[in-house]
């Protein structure tokens, strides 16, 4: 049950970054460099924003809930975080790149996939 409402959050993120892609700001957007041990993650946006980041394996086997409808944001605008990998959805010692997602629930967002050492 949980890994069917977190698939259905990563649905619902890729739906909106379609239809938000013509409210994108020039600029807007939630930067991640790996520094390992951790994440160095920074809302460039003026708004506040939730990410999930999940290891790339582990992403490919779950479903998301929509962070829209039941999460609070966890970043907020114009603010950096360092994450620690302990942290990532999944992650272990084997553990090659994460999958980071965020929005802003209003159309700004955005996900790729990151090596863990570069």
């Amino acid at each position: 049950m949980k890994y069917d409402l977190m698939i259905l959050s990563v649905l619902a993120m890729i739906t909106l970054s379609f239809i938000g892609c013509d409210q994108q700001h020039e600029g807007s957007s939630v930067d991640v460099q790996a520094v390992p041990p951790n994440l160095e993650i920074t809302n460039n946006t003026n708004t506040d924003v939730f990410f999930q980041a999940i290891e790339s394996e582990t992403a490919a086997r779950i479903r998301l809930v929509d962070p829209c409808n039941n999460f609070e944001p966890n970043l907020s605008a114009n603010t950096s975080v360092e994450y620690p990998y302990e942290e990532i959805m999944g992650y272990d010692e084997d553990a090659e790149e994460v999958f980071f997602l965020w929005t802003n629930c209003i159309g700004d967002n955005g996900n790729d996939t990151y090596p863990l050492y570069p």
